[in-house]
């Protein structure tokens, strides 16, 4: 039986790769483990490994990466190859999943290919700006197999060189996620918020920390002048987040802003589908949130050329501040109907034709196509 992998570096992409893991585990019967590290492992953003394990206990082997301690990212990504490697082989792992364009999928995906074990990348072709892209892309060049969000991504893949009987257009795996409903704990911290919005406001590696403070310092201060409370998840932990978090504590005491380092999946995805809207500079704005109708105001350039080609509903793209204040109150004069995607079936159903054992059993080698 092939022994599959994943691997979660941080708190968002579980919930990408949780759909795949229910697939295979419940309806091919797959041997199926989870490697958790990166993000997932630090206090200060949430300590999401204990969701992770929560969620996935009885459905498939989990392995914390305890080792896993906060450096600069290219030493990060140096411990998660030394101790992915190690994990490969002692599991005696024949075939790893990968999501992203995150520094940890880079590792897996290094210590999997010099292991001479294939990769299949999930969201493969995406357009992410910053350094995120080149990540992404030189992860596709380690990896044999695509599972990919549509035509443009796997457009891109084609110019890369790869071979399209590897390209799998799968669409976006989160909305495939099996939500459970949140804690009766966390429902009456949730439903204390009646008008709320949620900043994410993620570093860009590729920016000053000066530009970013001043950036994040001059949104806070608008976002004080709305009718609306203000619910601020922590950053992620690229380069410039500290700049992030010390800024935000300029604001702790505002009566408006709610600052939370993270939530559990069903809770965050509770809140997302009531929010009146989603500012910041976080894939959730592009992936998630027009799927549930929630209108987006997207900042800056962190997601350069993801939106362009998706004609989004409610998705308002700013590279200034300037207008904020107008795009608020158009916002605010919207009346969506919050809306719950029906997309599961579709998604396992594509599933099953292409997890064969010939996806499985790819050789490692690979060409050029020109």
């Amino acid at each position: 039986m092939t022994n599959i992998s994943f691997i979660s570096g941080t708190r968002a992409d579980y919930g990408k790769i949780k759909p795949y893991i229910d697939f295979l585990v419940k309806q091919q019967n797959k041997k199926v483990s989870v490697f958790v590290t990166g993000m997932n492992m630090l206090k200060k953003h949430g300590l999401t490994y204990k969701f992770i394990k929560k969620d996935l206990n009885g459905i498939c082997k989990i392995f914390i990466d305890k080792k896993f301690k906060e450096k600069n990212t290219a030493l990060e990504v140096a411990q998660i190859i030394k101790s992915y490697d190690s994990y490969l082989k002692k599991e005696k792992i024949d075939f790893v999943f990968v999501h992203g364009d995150r520094p940890e999928v880079l590792a897996a995906a290094s210590a999997a290919i010099l292991n001479n074990i294939p990769v299949c990348h999930i969201e493969a072709g995406d357009l992410s700006g910053s350094v995120d892209e080149s990540i992404r892309h030189a992860t596709s060049k380690l990896s044999q197999q695509f599972l990919v969000a549509d035509e443009k991504a796997k457009n891109i893949l084609l110019k890369m060189g790869e071979d399209e009987k590897h390209i799998h257009i799968v669409g976006n795996s989160s909305l495939a996620f099996q939500v459970t409903s949140p804690s009766q704990r966390e429902l009456d911290y949730l439903n204390k918020f009646k008008n709320y919005a949620i900043l994410i406001y993620h570093p860009v590696t590729t920016l000053t920390s000066q530009f970013i403070e001043n950036e994040l310092t001059n949104l806070l201060k608008k976002l004080q002048k709305s009718n609306k409370e203000i619910i601020i998840i922590s950053p992620n932990n690229d380069l410039g987040s500290e700049t992030i978090l010390k800024t935000y504590q300029q604001f702790k005491n505002h009566k408006k802003f709610h600052f939370i380092k993270s939530f559990s999946f069903s809770a965050f995805n509770y809140l997302l589908q009531h929010a009146d809207f989603l500012i910041g500079n976080s894939s959730c704005g592009i992936k998630e949130a027009p799927y549930y109708n929630i209108p987006v105001i997207d900042i800056g350039c962190r997601q350069s050329n993801r939106y362009n080609h998706l004609n989004l509903n409610n998705f308002y793209h700013l590279d200034s501040l300037e207008n904020l204040e107008n795009i608020i109150n158009k916002v605010d004069s919207l009346k969506t109907s919050k809306i719950k995607p029906n997309y599961k079936e579709e998604f396992f159903e594509k599933l099953k034709t292409i997890f064969t054992d010939e996806f499985f059993n790819i050789k490692t080698q690979k060409r050029f196509n020109d």
